[in-house]
Formats: C-alpha cells, structure tokens, sequence
C-alpha cells in the first residue's frame, strides 16, 4: 500500500469501510465519488490516525511505568547509601564520590 498522487493505490478491490466519520466526512457528499478510491483513501487515513492515537495511549502507559521505576531505583539507591553509610565514615564517602566527579569531570574534558 502507498500513496500515489491524491489516489491511493492498493492490491484489492476497493472494501466499504465504516471508519470515523468526522474525517474528511464531506468527500462523500462528492457526485459519483463512489466510483473513485477517494472514500478508500480517506479510511486509510483514518486508520493511520486510529493507529497513532493506540501508539499514543501505549507511549504514556509506558511513560508512567518509566517514571515509576525511577522512583524505584531513586528509593532503592537512597536505601543502599544508607547501608553504606553505616559501614563506612562519611569522611570516606564524600572522598569517594568526590573522586568519582572529578574522574566524570577528566572524562568530559577528554572528549
């Protein structure tokens, strides 16, 4: 299937297709459009807009599960700090993590 010009061109007879009406409703209010695959053409449309709109609901479901896992690994990282917090002094933490962003620092400058 493509689009070829303003017609669409497919490999089968044209199918009567009820799809959304509020899109290009007026095509057939057209004299004798019936004989022509812009109705079929029109469907397709709305079938790509049909499918656009499930890829969207499903973006956002994922987006949502995105961000709930973030809380998640923020909490679970929150956690582990704390773990180690109390195995080592914080003198030793605030040199290791000063370490590692001079070292992300070099890194940047390297590129």
């Amino acid at each position: 299937m493509f689009f070829e010009g303003r017609v669409f061109r497919h490999g089968r007879d044209r199918e009567k297709t009820t799809m959304n009406e509020n899109i290009l409703s007026w095509i057939d209010l057209l004299p004798d459009v019936s004989t022509t695959d812009f109705p079929f053409s029109r469907d397709m449309i709305s079938l790509l807009l049909a499918e656009a709109d499930s890829l969207s609901r499903k973006a956002s479901e994922l987006s949502s599960r995105a961000g709930d896992l973030r809380h998640k690994a923020y909490l679970a990282s929150c956690m582990l700090e704390g773990e180690i917090r109390g195995c080592w002094s914080n003198d030793d933490i605030e040199d290791a993590k000063r370490r590692c962003n001079q070292g992300r620092k070099g890194l940047a400058g390297a590129s």
